[in-house]
């Protein structure tokens, strides 16, 4: 199974509302289209690289209210950060990562399963 990773999505009817709630959003594309355009070719790339990617998507209202709670930023390293623990690659805050054990690459996490909160072993 190879190594996942989380890759934000937007919805088009909530772009003009995300350049106005994202404190990164000078560092935006203008349009919708211009962002789709530019992930798709992120995506590409990544599963070229032999990653699974997973889309989550986000919604501007819920998203800022996550950030203000963990008292982040509204911005990229934030967008990453949720995407990364809502497919399980880094834990919560306040909960501890889970154990590494010898042998696995560093590639290889010990999710946590969201709704239970165990550990969810995964090979790379």
């Amino acid at each position: 199974m190879p190594a996942q990773v989380g890759v934000a999505r937007y919805q088009k009817e909530h772009w003009p509302r995300w350049l106005e709630v994202a404190d990164d959003r000078d560092d935006w594309e203008p349009t919708f289209e211009d962002w789709e355009h530019h992930a798709r070719g992120m995506v590409s790339r990544l599963k070229q690289a032999g990653l699974e990617v997973v889309w989550i998507d986000l919604e501007p209202e819920s998203f800022a209210e996550w950030c203000r709670a963990r008292g982040y930023k509204n911005d990229g390293e934030a967008r990453s950060r949720f995407a990364a623990e809502k497919i399980g690659n880094i834990p919560p805050p306040g909960r501890p990562a889970a154990p590494t054990t010898q042998g696995h690459s560093p590639s290889a996490v010990a999710p946590r399963n969201a709704e239970s909160g165990d550990a969810v072993w995964r090979q790379p």
